[in-house]
């Protein structure tokens, strides 16, 4: 998969999952906007760390 297609499909995850929580968020899978994270490759899997 394409780095490209790969940001777009975590920032439509992460734009609709903001949109459903948008007052109060606990689920840690949600970045803010101003946060930087790492995409990290490890046996043929993608995370995020950050």
């Amino acid at each position: 998969m394409p780095l490209s297609e790969l940001y777009r499909m975590a920032r439509g995850k992460l734009d609709s999952s903001q949109d459903k929580n948008r007052s109060s968020s606990t689920d840690p899978s949600i970045v803010p906007e101003d946060d930087f994270v790492e995409l990290v490759w490890e046996n043929g899997q993608i995370s995020m760390q950050g």
